[in-house]
């Protein structure tokens, strides 16, 4: 095995342990069963210098562990839309200021989480959407508070 993806594989796996842990031990509720979860720092944070499939591995893997190991009922419309999330937030690198990545983060978080998310629960559950849309909007902005820290965090440590 080349050593290089040797690396990435273990990076990979560290990052997505560290998910899960930020998630399960650093949770503040906001509404209902919505929480602010600092396991979304760490996907802000490798967006940064992870391509696409590591970061998809971290976002989906870290969930489904996330809800496994705190006995939380897993979302079925979340998983796809988390997986284009990180896919679409392995890009923002190519965004040269700090304000542009912010930017492009909001917009990726109420596409995904916010609608997309939302359009899949209704199809598969036949809800109305705009019974669906009210928590998916808080989820997104919690989701969303912590990417953009991470993102934050690793825009200044790369100036660094």
């Amino acid at each position: 095995m080349n050593r290089e993806l040797l690396k990435k594989e273990i990076l990979t796996a560290l990052m997505t342990a560290l998910y899960v842990v930020l998630s399960l031990l650093v949770n503040i509720p906001i509404i209902n069963k919505i929480r602010l979860e600092l396991g979304y720092v760490v996907l802000g944070v490798c967006a940064s210098f992870m391509n696409c499939w590591q970061l998809m591995f971290i976002g989906g893997v870290g969930c489904l562990l996330r809800c496994l190991f705190s006995a939380a009922q897993f979302p079925l419309g979340w998983l796809p839309s988390q997986l284009i999330l990180c896919y679409f937030l392995s890009k923002i690198n190519k965004f040269s200021k700090l304000w542009q990545k912010i930017a492009a983060v909001v917009v990726l978080d109420l596409l995904t989480i916010g609608l997309l998310k939302t359009i899949l629960e209704c199809l598969m559950f036949q809800l109305p959407f705009w019974a669906k849309m009210g928590s998916n909007l808080v989820a997104c902005l919690s989701d969303g508070i912590g990417l953009i820290i991470g993102v934050i965090i690793s825009d200044r440590v790369i100036r660094k």
